[in-house]
Formats: C-alpha cells, structure tokens, sequence
C-alpha cells in the first residue's frame, strides 16, 4: 500500500530519511574545519595513526581524507616523510590577497548601489569601530569589525551569488590560517 505524501497525517509532509554522510566524507570536513581553525598549523606533521585515533576511525578514511585534502591544496604529501599541512608561499599569499581585494570592490560597487539607509548606517558604525581600534592597536577587534563589515557588504549586494559567497567571503583567510602570521612578518 502506497502512502500519500500529501495526506499522511493531518496536513503533514512525510520527509525522506536524512541519510548521514559516508564516513570517509565526515573524516575529511573534520580534518578540514582542523586546518580552517588554525588547530593544526601550517608545516605540522599529520600521523594518520594519531589523527584517527583523536578522530575515532581507522586509518582507512583518514589515509583517504588526506590525498583528497592533498588534492584541494591544504595538505602535502611527502614521500617518505608523510603528510603535512600546506604552509603556503609568498606567491600564493599574494594570489589569495589579490583575489580577496577583487571579490571586496565587487561587493562593495553591488552594495553601493542596493544598499538601503539601515544598511548604511551599520557599515557607518562598523567602519567607526574598525577605525577606533586601529589606532587603538586592538586587532581581535578590528578583525571582529572588518568580518561584519564583509557581512554587510555581501547581504547587500542584491546578487544571491554573492550573498551565498558571504559565508566563505568574509572568513577567505582562514583557508589559510599562516596568512596572518605572514602579514604580520612583513
């Protein structure tokens, strides 16, 4: 006997059953949310019987999160040596800046001009801020303030596309986290 979505119930949809993701897939984003966050740093070795270990898997999925984490640039793999985390070069520091200032001018130019009065007045304050902790020297706030900047920014950019970038947009530097140590450096 078939059921009828619609009718199941009274007015109730029946839903699909969520199915949870391959385990080789959940390996892999926490490995990547590992390198995102900073808690493995660029240039740490990665033993994958200590990584599945803290993760509570076998090697199997870890050996295979790491050759496609290889594959998207945030791990290398050495022969002989093992696998490490991607310390990324002046070159490709710059790469990543240029791109990052590009996708801001856009986003500003598509804000500029269907940003309304309210979204304004909140890229006024959140500028205010920034620019009070600068010369305060106080960096976690300027970096607090530039992220809610960028937010305002992509939401108003009346262009889904980059309203959907917003949520990899404003965090572009923490795809790698040496960015900051780097700058500092310079």
């Amino acid at each position: 006997m078939a059921v009828d979505m619609q009718s199941a119930g009274e007015g109730e949809l029946i839903r699909p059953v969520q199915r949870a993701a391959p385990l080789r897939q959940a390996v892999y984003e926490s490995m990547v949310e590992l390198v995102v966050s900073g808690r493995l740093n660029p240039g740490e070795h990665l033993v994958e019987t200590d990584l599945a270990r803290q993760l509570g898997v076998s090697r199997q999925p870890v050996r295979e999160a790491l050759h496609r984490l290889q594959a998207e640039g945030w791990v290398d793999l050495r022969p002989n040596q093992g696998a490490f985390v991607h310390e990324p070069t002046d070159n490709e520091v710059d790469q990543l800046l240029d791109a990052r200032e590009l996708l801001e001018v856009e986003t500003a130019r598509l804000a500029a001009r269907s940003a309304d009065a309210e979204a304004a007045a909140r890229l006024r304050a959140i500028c205010h801020e920034g620019e009070a902790a600068v010369k305060a020297g106080d960096t976690e706030v300027f970096i607090t303030a530039k992220k809610a900047k960028e937010g305002v920014t992509f939401q108003n950019t009346g262009t889904e596309p980059f309203v959907s970038l917003r949520y990899f947009g404003p965090d572009v530097h923490s795809s790698l986290p040496a960015v900051g140590d780097y700058l500092k450096g310079r």
